[in-house]
Order: structure tokens, then C-alpha cells, then sequence
């Protein structure tokens, strides 16, 4: 896979996931952020390379 293609398919996966992270179930929207923390690090670990650190 490019990492465009990843790029493209972990926003996909995390616009998809706004709505249960907003649910008023608290075991949904919990499963919910630990997925969307697994996405953003899968993210920034695939395209460190690309993105500078904050300073």
C-alpha cells in the first residue's frame, strides 16, 4: 500500500468513527477513542517522515 493510500484509508476509517465517539453509551464511545488512538498512531508512525515534531 502507498501512503496515500494509507492516508486516504486511515481518514476513512476515522471519519466513520466520529459518530460512535459521540454516543451516549459509554462502552461504545469508549471502543470508539481506544480504535481512533490506534488509527492516529498507525498515522503518525507510517508518515514520521513527513510530519516535523512540535518544538
Amino acid at each position: 500500500m502507498t501512503p496515500i493510500e494509507s492516508i486516504y484509508e486511515i481518514q476513512s476509517v476515522v471519519l466513520d468513527l466520529q459518530c460512535y465517539l459521540q454516543s451516549k453509551d459509554k462502552v461504545v464511545s469508549y471502543r470508539a477513542q481506544e480504535r481512533y488512538e490506534q488509527w492516529v498512531n498507525r498515522f503518525f508512525r507510517e508518515n514520521k517522515s513527513f510530519i516535523k515534531p512540535e518544538q
